[in-house]
């Protein structure tokens, strides 16, 4: 009984555990946006908060700065690094044409780029709903064995109460 019992917590700790290192992946990723970006209208650019954007903008993001918002490039040519997004470190390369994501960086040259997405559409905003929604509900498998653990525990209990009254007697 004490050794399934330790084995149950050992289980429920490292659940723990793991959620609380998704809650702060998730938290790292809600940092990554900018609070600002550099807008073009009419030639001009700007600085304006990033909740202001809209699609069909027009941004210039200069070399190591964060992309705000998905979109296309339209002008220059760099390199981005989604290592924070995807887990690859090598940086991917963008020319014109080329989409790129909220939340990575820009490495080389400063890019020019049509918005195609802002806030809650954005790539970045997708992983964070799917890590939210992994945090929320637990695997089939994992209900499962909570369930199959109930009726184990109980019915070892009621056996060990009966192997000690047996032996009393």
């Amino acid at each position: 009984v004490c050794m399934f019992t330790f084995f149950l917590l050992l289980g429920r700790f490292l659940e723990f555990r793991a959620r609380s290192r998704m809650d702060q992946s998730s938290h790292h990723l809600t940092r990554l946006l900018p609070d600002t970006a550099t807008l073009i209208e009419q030639g001009k650019q700007r600085l304006v908060a990033i909740r202001d954007l809209k699609p069909g903008d027009s941004i210039v993001v200069k070399t190591a700065q964060i992309i705000p918002a998905d979109g296309l490039v339209i002008g220059g040519q760099s390199s981005t690094d989604e290592s924070h997004l995807n887990g690859e470190f090598i940086p991917v390369a963008k020319a014109l044409g080329d989409t790129v994501v909220a939340g990575s960086i820009n490495v080389e040259h400063p890019l020019t780029i049509e918005i195609t997405e802002v806030g809650q559409n954005t790539k970045l905003s997708g992983i964070l709903r799917l890590l939210d929604q992994a945090r929320a509900t637990k695997p089939p498998i994992a209900q499962l064995a909570d369930k199959i653990a109930q009726y184990f525990i109980a019915t070892v209990l009621v056996l060990a109460t009966g192997v000690a009254l047996a032996w009393t007697f």
